[in-house]
Order: C-alpha cells, then sequence, then structure tokens
C-alpha cells in the first residue's frame, strides 16, 4: 500500500519557523537571556502520593472504597500529611466514582439505563499525530443506538474527558483522554464514522486494534479539572506550605505580610506614614461604605485576609481598590489574580485596565475585546513578530525539535507496515514460515494467475496478494457492509433520536476546550504531521478457523491447494507476529517522543516566564492555577487574590499557592454558590463541597461588606433570613423606578401546576412555569423593555431548555425574544439584570416529593438575589412550605405578610390607566394563568387610537408605536391634487393615477394619470392650417402644459 502522509507541513508549536529553524530572516537578532527554572523539593513517593491519576482497571472493577476521609470544617487538623491526604482521596473519588458505577452497572445489567455513562461502540484506529503533546490517535466511533448529537453545543467528548476501551466487558481496560474533538468530522449527515483525538495513556497506546471496542466517558465528572490539582497535590512540598499554620492549625493571630514588615520605609503612600494612623474614608476613596473601609484595611494589612461580600454590597469593588493601592506602592513582583470563572476573571481585569496596563492573562479563552490582546498567547506572540522588541526564542528548543523529527520518521516507516493488510513474501522468506516447495508453488504459474497477475507498489510481482486476491476488499465496500448494518440498527431501534440531554450553551463549550488548551490558542492540533492506520484495502475474514487446522493445513506443499479461508488465517498468523515487533518498536519510539514534547513544554515555560515577569498583574481561573503550577513556582509572586473564593474547592486554592506567597486575599460569600463537585454524597457525608473560605471564616477574623447597592429594599428584604440584619441599603437602590406594567415590583405566583420528568436524566420542567415566563417576557418586550434587561432563571437544565424552546416560537412574531438570556441560577452567579423571571419547577400531588435544588439555601440566595427593579417567583408555595424548608418558609412569610404572594398577579395597561388618580384610575387585570396576559403588552380592550394613516388602530391595546402597526385598509388621505390616494395603506401613497382627460390648447383632449398632466406633451398631428393655406404637417404640436 502506498502511504498517504497527508500534510506534511509542521505547525507553529512544532516547528515555530516552518521546518526551516527558528530564525527571523531580515529582523535583526536582538538576544534576550531567558530566566533558568528552579528545582524544588519534592516529597517522598508514599501514601497516597504513590496512587496514580488515572485509575487502574483494578481499581474501576473494586467496590467503592471504605476509608473516604471527611473534610475537618470545625476543627484544625492533626498534620498537613493528613490534610493533603483527604483533599487528594476526596477530590479523585469524586472524578472516579461517576465512572466506577457506570462501568459496574454496564457490566452487571447493559440493558438497564446508564445515566453514569455515555456509551460508543464500533471503535476503530484511523491515524495518528505527531503533536505538541505527544503522540495523538485519531479513532473513530458511532454513538450507541446512531443517536444524533448536536456537538457544537453538546458536552460529550469535550477535550480534557477521561476515556475507557474495552472489548471484553471491561476485564481488560485502555484508558485515554480526549484531546480534539474537530466538529467538521462529528456533523455529518451520516453518524457511522465520528471522529476525535485521543492521547493515551503509554500503557495503553496500540497501533492495531481488533474488532469490538466500546469506549464509555463519565457524564458528570470532567476529568480535566481533577487532573493538574490532584498532580500538585501530590508534589506540594509540607514544610514550604504557606499560611499553614491558618489553614492546618486555624491559628487566629494574622500578622502583616512579611514583605511590609521588611521595608524601611512608609507602609503605603497614604499621609500619615505609621500604620497605626490609618487614613480615614476620605482620605482614600469618599464613596467607601464604612464596612468597605474596614475591609480595605484587612485586605493591605493581613497576610491572609478574608472578605465576606453578600449580593450587591461592592466586593469586586474594593478587591480593585487594594489592587490599586497596592500597585500605587509598587509591591515587589506580580499579584497574581484567580477567579472560579473566565467571566468573573475578565470583569476584575477590566476594572484593574483602568489603572494598570501591564496585564497578562492565562488562558487564551476570554470573551472581553479589552483583555484578548492581553493574553499570554498573544502577548509571545505580539513580541516575536514585532520589530521593535527582541523575538522570544529560546534557541534549545530546536535541538529538541531536530530529534522529534527523526522520531517521526522512524514511526512513519513503521506505521506504513500496519497499514498495509499485506505481508511481503520477502519476509516470510526470511522467518522461514513457508518452505521452499510451498514458496515454489506460490510462485509457479498456472493459466488463470499468468493472465492476472498483481503487481505491488515497487513494480514487483506479489504473490502474496495474487494468493489471497479472492478475499481482497476495498475498504470503502466495508464500510458500506458497516453502513448498512447500523442503517438496521437504527430502523429496529424506530429511527436514530436526537440527544438533547446534555447540551451546553455554545459559548461554555468553547470555555471548557479553551481552558483545556489554555495559551496554546488551540494551534497544537492544525498543520501536523500524521500517518494513517486504516489501509485501503483489507482481507475480509468472515469465518472463524481453529488453530488445530491451522497447524494441519501448514504442511501442504502446494498453497493453492489450502481454502482461502485457510489461507486468510495462515497469513493474519504471520501478520500477528511482526505486527507484535513493530508495536513494540513504536512504543519504545513513542516514550521517547513524549519525552521530548516534556523538554520542550520545560523550555516553553522560560519563555513564558520571561514575559510574565514584565507584568504587574498577572490574572488566571483558579483551574489554570494548577494547571500552569511550575510556572507559578518559579514567577515567585507574593502576593495573590482571589475572586469567588467560596465557590472555589478547597485543594484549587492551596495548590495555587506557591512558596514564595507572603500575601493572600480570599474574597467571596459562603452563604452563597458553594464549589460544584460530582458525588452529592461527598458533599453531604464529607464535606467536600466547603471551600477553604467557609471552612476558615468559621474560626479566623474576616470582615463583612453590610450595605448594599443591587437591590430595592423589597427584594433585598428577602434575603434576611439569610444575613438577618446585617444588610443595608444604599439611598440610590430607593429611588429606582417601578417595573412598567405591573402593579408590585416584587411577586410569587403561587401554582398547583405539576411537575414533568425529563426521560433519560435527573432533569425536570415545569410547561406551566415556562409559558408564564415567556409570556411575560413577552409582555415587557412589547411594552417597550429593552431586552437586554430580562433574564429568566431556573435551577433545572431540563426548564431552561424548555423556556429557550418557548422563546424560540414566539420569536417567529417577536423576533427580539431570541435575545432574551435563559440561564441555570448557578451560570448566572456574580451577574445582575433589571428584571429577573424565576422560575422554581417544584410541584407535584405526591406527598414524598421534594424541592430537589430549590431546598440548598446557597443556591436560593443566589436567585434571590440577581434583580435590581423588579424580581417575580413562579413556584407552588404549599409545596415549599410542606417541604419543611426554614428559609422558604420564613421567606413565604415575608411575600404573604406584604400580600406578595398569590395564585393571582396584578399588571396594569399603561395607556389606559391614570396612575395620578390612585387605584380607581388603574385598569389592573389579574393574571391567573397565561392566557390573561395580553399579547401586545397593554391590555385585552381594542386600542382605538386613530393612526397617522387616519384608520382606527385594528389591535388590541399595544404600547410601542403605531409606526409598527401595518395597516391593511386601504388609504383615505387626499393627495396634493384633491384626489383620494386608494391604495393599500401599507404601500407609500407615491403619485396620484387617477386618470383625467385633459385639453390643451391645440384642441385635443387626452386620458392621462393626473401626475403625468405637469409634463404633458400632445403627440397628435396639427390639425391647423398654415396662412398660405396648406396643412401643418408637423406631427408634434408644441402645446406644453
Amino acid at each position: 500500500m502506498k502511504h498517504k502522509r497527508g500534510q506534511t507541513k509542521k505547525s507553529n508549536n512544532n516547528t515555530r519557523g516552518g521546518g526551516k529553524g527558528r530564525g527571523d530572516g531580515d529582523r535583526p537578532e536582538k538576544r534576550i537571556i531567558l530566566p533558568k527554572l528552579s528545582e524544588f523539593p519534592k516529597p517522598e513517593k508514599k501514601g497516597f502520593r504513590e496512587i496514580e491519576i488515572v485509575p487502574t482497571k483494578k481499581e474501576i472493577l473494586a467496590p467503592p472504597p471504605e476509608d473516604i476521609p471527611i473534610n475537618r470544617i470545625d476543627k484544625p487538623y492533626e498534620s498537613i500529611e493528613e490534610y493533603l491526604k483527604t483533599h487528594y482521596k476526596l477530590l479523585r473519588e469524586d472524578c472516579l466514582r461517576p465512572l466506577r458505577e457506570g462501568i459496574r452497572l454496564l457490566r452487571t445489567q447493559p440493558e438497564e439505563k446508564n445515566l453514569n455513562l455515555r456509551i460508543y461502540e464500533r471503535i476503530d484506529l484511523v491515524r495518528i499525530s505527531f503533536t505538541s503533546m505527544g503522540i495523538v490517535h485519531r479513532i473513530s466511533f458511532i454513538t450507541k443506538h446512531c443517536e444524533r448529537v448536536h456537538w457544537t453545543t453538546s458536552k460529550r467528548l469535550l477535550p480534557g474527558t477521561l476515556v475507557v476501551f474495552s472489548r471484553d466487558n471491561f476485564e481488560t481496560m485502555k484508558f485515554g483522554t480526549v484531546v480534539n474533538r474537530p466538529i467538521e468530522l462529528l456533523e455529518k449527515k451520516k453518524s457511522f464514522d465520528l471522529q476525535i483525538d485521543v492521547l493515551f495513556q503509554h500503557d495503553d497506546i496500540e497501533f492495531e486494534w481488533s474488532e469490538g471496542y466500546i469506549m464509555v466517558e463519565a457524564t458528570s465528572s470532567y476529568f480535566e479539572a481533577y487532573r493538574h490539582v490532584l498532580t500538585v497535590l501530590q508534589e506540594l512540598d509540607p514544610e514550604t506550605l504557606p499560611f499553614k499554620e491558618h489553614i492546618i492549625d486555624l491559628n487566629k493571630k494574622i500578622d502583616t505580610p512579611d514583605y511590609l514588615q521588611k521595608r524601611a520605609q512608609s507602609v503605603y503612600k497614604f499621609e500619615n506614614d505609621k500604620m497605626e494612623e490609618w487614613p480615614t474614608t476620605e482620605k482614600i476613596s469618599p464613596d467607601l461604605h464604612s464596612s468597605q473601609y474596614e475591609a480595605l484595611k484587612r485586605m493591605l494589612t493581613c497576610r491572609l485576609a478574608l472578605i465576606q461580600g453578600p449580593p450587591g454590597t461592592g466586593k469586586t469593588y474594593v478587591g480593585l481598590k487594594a489592587v490599586k493601592i497596592l500597585l500605587e506602592n509598587m509591591i515587589p513582583g506580580p499579584i497574581v489574580i484567580a477567579c472560579q470563572t473566565n467571566h468573573a476573571l475578565d470583569q476584575f481585569l477590566e476594572g484593574i485596565q483602568e489603572f494598570e496596563k501591564k496585564i497578562i492573562r492565562l488562558g487564551s479563552r476570554s470573551k472581553s475585546d479589552k483583555i484578548k490582546s492581553c493574553t499570554l498567547f498573544n502577548v509571545k506572540k505580539d513580541c516575536n513578530s514585532s520589530s521593535d522588541t527582541p523575538s522570544i526564542r529560546n534557541p534549545d528548543i530546536n535541538r529538541h525539535f531536530k530529534q522529534k523529527e527523526k522520531i517521526e520518521d522512524e514511526m512513519i516507516k513503521l506505521c506504513e507496515e500496519i497499514g498495509n493488510p499485506f505481508l511481503k513474501l520477502k519476509f516470510i522468506e526470511e522467518k522461514k514460515y513457508l518452505s521452499d516447495e510451498q514458496i515454489s508453488s506460490l510462485k509457479q504459474d498456472d493459466w488463470f494467475t499468468s493472465s492476472s497477475s498483481i503487481n505491488d507498489d515497487d513494480g514487483e510481482r506479489d504473490y502474496i496478494k495474487e494468493w489471497l486476491e479472492q478475499s481482497i476488499v476495498t475498504a470503502t465496500s466495508k464500510q458500506n457492509d458497516i453502513d448498512f448494518q447500523v442503517s438496521q440498527l437504527i430502523l429496529h431501534d424506530s429511527g436514530n433520536r436526537m440527544d438533547e440531554d446534555d447540551e451546553f450553551d455554545e459559548e461554555e463549550i468553547q470555555d471548557v476546550e479553551a481552558d483545556y488548551h489554555g495559551n496554546d490558542d488551540n494551534q497544537f492540533m492544525k498543520s501536523v504531521k500524521f500517518v494513517n492506520l486504516r489501509s485501503e484495502k483489507c482481507i475480509r475474514m468472515d469465518t472463524f478457523i481453529r488453530d488445530e487446522t491451522i497447524d494441519d493445513y501448514c504442511s501442504v506443499e502446494d498453497l493453492w491447494d489450502i481454502p482461502q479461508e485457510i489461507r486468510v488465517a495462515m497469513h493474519n498468523r504471520w501478520r500477528r507476529k511482526n505486527l507484535e515487533e513493530i508495536c513494540n518498536k513504536l512504543k519504545k519510539l513513542c516514550k521517547d517522543y513524549f519525552d521530548l514534547s516534556a523538554k520542550i513544554k520545560t523550555e516553553r515555560i522560560r519563555e513564558d516566564l520571561y514575559i510574565l515577569k514584565s507584568a504587574h498583574v498577572v490574572g488566571m481561573t483558579t483551574t489554570a492555577a494548577a494547571k500552569y503550577h511550575k510556572l507559578l513556582m518559579n514567577l515567585k509572586p507574593k502576593i495573590m487574590i482571589i475572586e469567588e473564593a467560596a465557590e472555589t474547592l478547597e485543594a484549587h486554592i492551596v495548590t495555587a499557592l506557591t512558596p514564595a506567597t507572603e500575601h493572600l486575599i480570599l474574597i467571596g460569600d459562603h452563604q452563597q454558590l458553594r464549589p460544584n463537585i460530582s458525588v452529592h454524597e461527598l458533599a453531604k457525608s464529607h464535606n467536600l463541597n466547603v471551600s477553604l473560605f467557609e471552612r476558615l471564616i468559621k474560626s479566623l477574623p474576616y470582615c463583612q461588606l453590610t450595605e448594599q447597592r443591587r437591590m430595592r429594599p423589597e427584594i433585598r428584604k428577602l434575603l434576611t433570613p439569610i444575613y438577618n440584619d446585617t444588610l443595608t441599603d444604599h439611598e440610590d437602590v430607593k429611588k429606582y423606578p417601578d417595573v412598567p406594567g405591573f402593579y408590585d415590583n416584587l411577586f410569587f405566583f403561587d401554582h398547583q401546576e405539576e411537575e414533568t420528568h425529563v426521560e433519560e436524566t435527573m432533569s425536570k420542567f415545569n410547561y406551566f412555569e415556562a409559558m408564564m415566563c415567556v409570556k411575560f417576557a413577552n409582555y415587557l418586550v412589547k411594552g417597550g423593555m429593552n431586552v437586554k434587561h430580562i433574564t429568566i432563571l431556573s435551577m433545572y437544565s431540563g426548564q431552561r431548555k424548555k423556556i429557550w424552546q418557548l422563546l424560540k416560537e414566539d420569536s417567529r412574531k417577536t423576533p427580539k425574544l431570541q435575545q432574551i438570556r435563559v440561564s441555570s441560577v448557578d451560570g448566572f452567579q456574580g451577574e445582575e439584570n433589571d428584571i429577573i423571571l424565576l422560575s422554581l419547577v417544584r410541584s407535584s400531588e405526591q406527598r414524598r416529593s421534594g424541592i430537589g435544588f430549590l431546598g440548598i439555601s446557597n443556591r436560593v440566595c443566589v436567585a434571590l438575589s440577581r434583580a435590581r427593579h423588579g424580581l417575580y417567583i413562579f413556584g407552588n408555595a404549599s409545596q415549599l412550605r410542606n417541604s419543611k424548608s426554614e428559609l422558604w418558609n420564613k421567606v413565604l412569610n415575608i411575600l404573604e405578610g406584604d400580600g406578595l404572594c398569590e395564585q393571582t398577579i396584578d399588571i396594569y395597561c399603561r395607556k389606559h390607566s391614570k396612575k395620578e388618580e390612585g387605584p380607581k384610575g388603574m385598569v389592573l387585570i389579574s393574571v391567573a394563568d397565561f392566557t390573561y396576559i395580553p399579547p401586545e403588552g397593554g391590555c385585552m380592550r381594542q386600542c382605538g387610537e386613530v393612526m397617522d394613516c387616519g384608520h382606527v388602530c385594528p389591535n388590541i391595546c399595544h404600547i410601542y408605536s403605531h409606526d409598527e402597526i401595518t395597516c391593511r385598509e386601504s388609504c383615505i388621505r387626499k393627495l396634493p391634487c384633491g384626489h383620494k390616494c386608494n391604495k393599500p395603506c401599507i404601500e407609500a401613497c407615491g403619485n396620484c393615477e387617477e386618470m383625467i382627460i385633459i385639453c390643451p390648447p391645440c384642441g385635443h383632449s387626452k386620458e392621462i394619470p393626473c401626475h403625468a398632466t405637469d409634463k404633458y406633451i400632445c403627440t397628435e398631428r396639427c390639425s391647423k392650417q398654415l396662412k398660405c393655406g396648406h396643412q401643418v404637417r408637423d406631427q408634434i404640436n408644441n402645446y406644453v402644459l
């Protein structure tokens, strides 16, 4: 088989110079000295440090471990070792349990619904690629039951997902990580040959697979989110862990940062030089609230500062103030800012950008146009393309690239042998698989073979192919057989249904993919070398042949007397021995290739470190902090600020710390969202979802911000059961305008309509609530509300999808509705909007029906605190009360006490109401269900107003302008000439088309359109006589009207 290498151009990540070295042409040489990386001590590999991050077959098949530790949240840990082991084991169990339980169910009850796994079948190796990460395998597969998947919005097989392969019901397993899912190879009309790229564990790398493999992934745990944190937990040196007296021992005495104690000059640039005489609020910032002032003081003077910021209290604002003061005082080294989400990170960095330009953001995914240019990828690209700055090129990388290229060439030659399904006769002779007599018989021509000889790629006669010719099939015909079998499966399963159970927002998917690829901007798979493992031809073998039968035929002298199926079996036996030798060589080369890739990665860290040392602020997500731990260790930042600290797992924060960190500021609110984990039982019984922030705030001193500037007072009042009476309102929130068209700015709409369980998932939806949210959203938009000021929230993904579907349907009449954001409560943490429509979903007549996510007070806190001007809640109040939720009972007491919880909600017509006359002048509509909601934003009366065209508006009452209404009556306006228009109102009047008869002075008459009279020229032959008595011959009369 002639090998097709495909693209041999090397990617920027592999050659950094298109295969011609790393020079810059005519660019003048400006040498830079890259920093050397420090070596940090690592503890001995024993205990939990011996456990591999990726599970073993033994672990997957074993029962759940019984020694799962519990996170201590009320008392100190006995030792650092116990602390690190606890968080390592808890985090690893959270990562692996869904996979372990899913595989157990698949092995024992394969026909049962498996909510823990997604299953893929007909796995095949397609090619290998030579990438910056190492050797990557492209595999093909089909989804189980050939489900169709919206891959652009699906969280299936995201880069960073751990996948497990098996062909013997998981008695043996291979493990790999998805590194790339090319959408163009997944979004196919036929779902029979989908393809992704996988990085296998070294011991599991294969280059030739037999049939029968399946592939599975866990539905709830995302391996990449755990891998780097687990690795760093194992490598952390207990002796150099900063803040251990507080983190481990819960020591309440917190000193000033070491770098402040060592400074000889004034501590900060305030009018007073002594820290005891801290400047007043007016001297720092007059708009600071007293609680913000105290928080700022703690942030600047305590080496470990805990700042609790309830909703709308300005915790980000205070954080920015602290960063500004720290930068103005030239604190040594860059300040590291870490946030739980990309959105929060961009927001924080945008705020810093107002007073500091030397910012670099790790990771390539930023939605902010202001921050995109600050990503490490773009900064490095700009440096290397600019003639004004020295090129950041590490010359040590070239040597490693040349070594990699040699390995690539060797591997390509070996893979060509794997791709060729036919052995060479020369190889069979060398291995002495056949006797001399058998080889002679093979070469002996008969009347058939002499006329139909087959040559190999070198032009020599291929006797083996001739001998096997009847069993040779093309890959296309084999694929056609597979396609037919799959199509029959689809028919058997009543069609390949669309799988919508695991959809994300497309931008969320892009976030995850970008976080995985990090600073490479997803370039590593572009234009890489690859070699195909699929052959254009293959040998068909439809019958199983026993080894004893093959042995019996091995002594037959005339090979042409051997039956075709035995020939194939004999050839395949020889080929398997050959493949074993080739694969062993490839595995050795593969290990060398991975080692070189790791060395190149280390050398690139030196380049990145050189750039980061020039920054004053370095931003990253908390997940990225563990991923780039080696880079951070060498950067040695003294100050680290963690935003959204209460949402971040404790292990993520601890692994972000370095021995050089002297000042740690944690900003968050443990009353809002807790860290998100995969296994609920680990939260309930092992406290895994308790953050470092929440654990420390129970024992250590902290500051709470107390003045909120987001919600109108009546909405803030709902948070009283959570924050007691600590929150106060800024004067500005008392001046908010009323929500147009609603009688109340806050309301709980109580109903008894049943919820619905989403098939094959744990999610739920409530059609009635979804319709109420959509129709009220339409009412607001038709009433003139900007769609960007409305958000619909729900705690259930099923409800979110249902609302989005209904909005899409209604957007046919009102296109703007599609722009309304529909979000989960978790996804809207840290954000706010003028109007929030909140769907609680849970409503069931069954006595044992609980309230699910609604029972989690942290989520309720977030849901109730997102609205600025108006909050409208849809739910079953009696079910909330019966659930014995103390929080909901208190919230409902507040609402009912103010008359804001009823089974009807009052809205009013803004057109027909006279608010100045009080309640008597209001035209109220009591809405009992969505059919009562006026579809045009007014009320149910006819509009009755005269439009500019003169007709009475035919629509029901509306708020928007008549310019948006299409009048279908005949136009009744008079034109300047005095005639009526008579055209349909939807058309412009234009010229008068009324036909009139005109009589110019020449005496002729003509019927013409009215608008043509000004320019009419008579074209009749002139009937006058000249003085001489002759007739005028001119055809055109010169008379013009």
